[in-house]
């Protein structure tokens, strides 16, 4: 689900991209709290792009990136880099009501969904 919002911000219009053209690929979800990496322009592009390519670094596979927070300033990559290398190290299927934790930022209580889909086939989206 994305934003309906006709200005979206850099990790949007990243996902909408990736998602478009091989959703099959996709095996996870990266996050940062802080910067919404939103009105940023084609650096912000540039930056959900090498956070993408971070994670794939990492054998991870295809990630999608949502970035949470100030709207304005870019991310700094370098926290990226070591925020995905702390991270990757670990992984874990139980980590799923931490990480809706971290990412509140004007939320009062977490926001916790699961849905899990069998036999997604390119074209879904």
């Amino acid at each position: 689900m994305f934003t309906t919002n006709k200005f979206c911000a850099a990790p949007v219009l990243v996902c909408k991209k990736m998602l478009a053209e091989d959703p099959g690929t996709i095996s996870s979800v990266v996050i940062n709290s802080g910067c919404a990496n939103a009105c940023t322009g084609t650096k912000g592009e540039q930056d959900s792009e090498a956070t993408v390519a971070m994670i794939s670094e990492k054998g991870l596979g295809r990630s999608l990136v949502m970035s949470t927070g100030v709207i304005g300033p870019f991310l700094d990559m370098s926290k990226i880099s070591i925020g995905v290398t702390e991270a990757a190290a670990k992984l874990s299927p139980s980590g799923w009501e931490e990480t809706s934790k971290a990412i509140m930022t004007t939320d009062t209580r977490p926001k916790l969904f699961t849905r899990t889909y069998t036999g997604l086939q390119k074209g879904y989206f």
